[in-house]
């Protein structure tokens, strides 16, 4: 999951993109999202991702996202998504909150099965 405030589309950085580099930008957010880069998206993605080039120098003029020594940086992206390191604390928790749960329910199941 990915998060935008409902006046996302209305921010003047925003307003200033063409379709194309808005469609770059979210899409980035998602990929970031997905592979847990905290807002970096190397050169090779932004290809992967569309085929204008010049799509990122539109989303760096306008301050959305920033040049980095690997690529690029989306701007303020860990003020509105979780940090990698939030989203495998979760999963982890959340795995071993699963495991608590199937342990304990496997162990209620054995006792129904006994007579």
């Amino acid at each position: 999951w990915i998060r935008f405030e409902d006046n996302f589309s209305e921010h003047p950085k925003v307003l200033a993109l063409s379709d194309a580099a808005f469609r770059l930008h979210v899409r980035a957010i998602s990929y970031a999202a997905r592979h847990l880069t905290d807002g970096c998206v190397t050169p090779a993605a932004v290809r992967s991702l569309s085929r204008r080039a010049l799509l990122s120098e539109e989303l760096v003029t306008v301050g959305l996202w920033e040049r980095t020594s690997d690529g690029f940086h989306i701007h303020d992206y860990l003020e509105y998504q979780p940090s990698r390191s939030e989203v495998e604390d979760r999963r982890k928790a959340d795995r071993d909150r699963k495991m608590a749960d199937g342990i304990h329910s496997g162990s209620k199941s054995s006792r129904r099965g006994i007579r």
